[in-house]
């Protein structure tokens, strides 16, 4: 029982990291480029 949640939990942790690096990647790529943000109006 303790194995599958320690398993669960790091899997949980492995894609949340994953997701929060890629983001922070394209935020600061495009924020570098110049790129307009039309999804949140910034024009």
């Amino acid at each position: 029982m303790g194995v599958e949640i320690f398993s669960t939990l790091y899997q949980f942790g492995d894609v949340f990291a994953f997701l929060i690096l890629s983001a922070a990647g394209l935020a600061i790529i495009f924020g570098m480029m110049g790129v307009i943000n039309m999804a949140h109006g910034e024009f």
